[in-house]
């Protein structure tokens, strides 16, 4: 082995032992990078506590079947004064588009279309779900051959 060979190998071996910058900002950036997925898992556990409910988890007794309901309003729009409570389960929804912020109920082989000015009515009313409405100081009118009823202001639209 020659002396030029020999200080090489020394300056190889000195390289090795001793970190370089690039390898401390390597470290460093593994460590920040840890420390932020720990924080991000931590936060991610935390109970905010929106699985309470604010609503009342008792819906009203129904005081009309749906099917007596909707064979009584066959006329045009009528506007329902006293306190009808009517149930149902979701049938369809406005997931697909064609119940433009609808979502339909069945039950006994009638349907009804309750309207709402909202958007997204399938994440909150999915299919299957029973549903219990109140129709006292709302709308009733039959449009497309089925009972839709909505507040006055919707009907107009």
């Amino acid at each position: 082995m020659t002396i030029t060979q020999k200080a090489t190998r020394k300056r190889h071996k000195k390289r090795e032992t001793q970190p370089t910058t690039m390898n401390r900002v390597q470290h460093s950036v593994r460590k920040a990078g840890l420390f932020f997925m720990i924080a991000l898992l931590m936060c991610g556990c935390y109970n905010s506590g929106f699985d309470e409910a604010d609503y009342p988890t008792t819906p009203p007794a129904t005081t009309t079947s749906l099917r007596a309901f909707v064979t009584a309003h066959r006329g045009g729009a009528v506007r329902i004064e006293q306190p009808i409570v009517v149930a149902g389960r979701v049938t369809s929804s406005d997931r697909a588009g064609n119940f433009y912020r609808r979502v339909v109920i069945e039950d006994e082989g009638v349907a009804l279309a309750i309207k709402a000015r909202l958007d997204g009515l399938h994440n909150a009313y999915p299919e299957g779900m029973w549903l219990t409405v109140s129709m006292e100081e709302l709308v009733a009118e039959r449009q497309y051959g089925i009972l839709q009823p909505g507040r006055y202001s919707n009907l107009l639209r």
